[in-house]
C-alpha cells in the first residue's frame, strides 16, 4: 500500500523554484532551439498514407507529394469514393509519379486493418499517415439532424482514431513514424452553426495531445505527432455546401496554398501548425480571455461563416470560382484566377480601389452636370451610370461639356 505524504509549504516552494529554473534554462532554450534547427526531412521514395485524398486538401497533398520532380514520394490514397481515388492516383502516375488507391470507410475499424496491411504488403513500411479524411454538416444544434451528427462524431473522431490505431502498431515495429492529423482553428474555437464539427475538432487535438504524452511516457521519440489547424479552405466540401467565412482579417484560403503549407509542417516535423500561422496568437489569447473580452474579439475579427444566399455573381466571383471552366478565360483569366485563388486578399483591396475609382468618376459626373446645367433627375441617372460603368460614362459626359463650350 502506497502512503501519500502531503508536503510542507518549504517542499513546495522549492519545488516551484525548480521547475521555474528547470522552465526557463532548460525547457524553453531547447524549444527555441529546435525551432530554429527545422529542416525539411526527405521523403523521396518513402510511404505516405493519405485518408480522404481524392479531393479537396488531401488531393493536393497526394499530388505534391507525389511529384517526381520534387518530393518523390509513394502515396497511397484511402477514400470511400474509390472511383475519384483512382482517378488521383491514374493522374499521378501519369506524371512519373507513384500512387495507389484504395476503398475503406474508416469508421470501421476492422476493414481499416485490413487495408493498412495491404498498404504495408504493397508499399512496405509506411512511414507517414495523414489522417486527412473529414465530413462536414453546419447548422443549428436542434436543427441537426441525429444521423448527420452521428455520421460527424464516427467519421471526425473514431475515424481519426481508427487510422491512428491501424498504422500505428507497424511503426512502433520500428521505432519510427509519423502521424498527422487534420484539425481546424475550429478545435480552439466553437462557433454558432458548429455543434458538429468544432466539438469533433477538439476531440482531435485532444487525441493528438495524448497520443503525443503516451509515445513520450513510453520512450517512443521517433515517432512523431503533428495536428495541423488551418483557416477554412475553399475545398468541395466547404463550397458544396454554400457556406464562406466572412472574416476580414483571415483569408479564405486556396486548396493549393493551405496544401504546400501542410507539408512544408509535415516535412519539419511541427507538434502543431497554424494556417495562417498567426491564428496560433488568437488561439493562445482565446484561452485567456474572460466571456465578455471573447465576445468583443469575435466581433473584432469577424470569426463567422454563414451561407451566401445573395448575388450568385458575387458568390461564383470570390467563393467558388471553380463553378467557371477556367480554360474559358485566356491567359488573363487564368492569372486573375489563381492570383485570386492564392491572394484573396489582394483581390478584395482591388476591387476596392476600382469601387473608389467609380465613385470618384461618379462624383465628377454630378459636377459636370451641375455645370451643364442638366436637370437633378437626369443628374440622377448620370451618378448611378458613371458609379456602375466608371470612366466610359465619365467621357460622355465630358464630350457633351465640350460641345457646349
Amino acid at each position: 500500500m502506497v502512503t501519500y505524504v502531503r508536503e510542507g509549504w518549504t517542499a513546495k516552494i522549492i519545488a516551484l523554484f525548480g521547475f521555474v529554473l528547470q522552465l526557463i534554462i532548460v525547457a524553453i532554450p531547447k524549444d527555441f532551439i529546435r525551432w530554429l534547427c527545422l529542416r525539411r526531412k526527405i521523403v523521396k521514395g518513402k510511404c505516405i498514407v493519405i485518408t480522404g485524398g481524392a479531393s479537396g486538401i488531401g488531393h493536393r497533398m497526394a499530388e505534391l507529394f507525389a511529384d517526381p520532380n520534387g518530393l518523390g514520394a509513394q502515396v497511397a490514397i484511402i477514400d470511400i469514393n474509390l472511383e475519384a481515388a483512382e482517378k488521383v492516383a491514374e493522374a499521378i502516375r501519369a506524371t512519373g509519379g507513384v500512387a495507389e488507391a484504395w476503398n475503406c470507410d474508416i469508421v470501421n475499424a476492422d476493414e481499416l486493418r485490413h487495408c493498412a496491411a495491404k498498404i504495408q504488403q504493397r508499399f512496405g513500411h509506411v512511414d507517414i499517415v495523414v489522417a486527412n479524411a473529414g465530413i462536414l454538416f453546419f447548422e443549428l444544434t436542434l436543427n441537426l439532424r441525429d444521423d448527420e451528427l452521428k455520421r460527424a462524431l464516427d467519421v471526425n473522431i473514431l475515424g481519426t482514431i481508427n487510422t491512428i490505431r491501424a498504422f500505428l502498431p507497424a511503426m512502433e515495429a520500428v521505432g519510427h513514424g509519423h502521424l498527422v492529423t487534420i484539425a481546424s482553428i475550429a478545435s480552439y474555437f466553437g462557433e454558432t452553426f458548429g455543434m458538429a464539427y468544432c466539438p469533433t475538432k477538439f476531440a482531435v487535438r485532444g487525441a493528438m495531445d495524448c497520443l503525443r504524452m503516451e509515445l513520450n511516457d513510453r520512450g517512443m521519440h521517433n515517432i512523431k505527432c503533428t495536428t495541423i489547424c488551418p483557416f477554412f479552405v475553399r475545398t468541395p466540401m466547404i463550397t458544396s455546401i454554400g457556406i464562406r467565412p466572412m472574416s476580414s482579417w483571415i483569408p479564405f484560403l486556396s486548396v493549393n496554398r493551405c496544401a504546400h503549407q501542410i507539408i512544408d509542417a509535415v516535412l519539419k516535423e511541427k507538434v502543431i501548425a497554424f494556417m495562417p500561422w498567426w491564428l496560433g496568437i488568437i488561439a493562445l489569447m482565446q484561452s485567456t480571455f474572460s466571456l465578455n473580452m471573447q465576445r468583443v474579439a469575435r466581433d473584432f475579427i469577424n470569426f463567422r461563416y454563414e451561407a451566401p444566399d445573395y448575388f450568385f455573381v458575387l458568390y461564383v466571383t470570390f467563393y467558388n470560382p471553380e463553378l467557371v471552366n477556367v480554360s474559358w478565360l485566356g491567359a488573363v483569366g487564368q492569372f486573375v484566377y489563381k492570383l485570386g485563388m492564392e491572394h484573396p486578399n489582394l483581390i478584395l483591396i482591388i476591387n476596392l480601389l476600382a469601387w473608389s475609382a467609380h465613385l470618384l468618376e461618379a462624383v465628377c459626373a454630378l459636377y459636370l452636370t451641375d455645370a451643364l446645367h442638366i436637370s437633378h433627375r437626369c443628374s440622377l441617372f448620370w451618378f448611378l451610370q458613371t458609379l456602375l460603368l466608371g470612366f466610359p460614362s465619365l467621357r460622355l459626359l465630358l464630350k457633351l461639356r465640350r460641345k457646349f463650350t
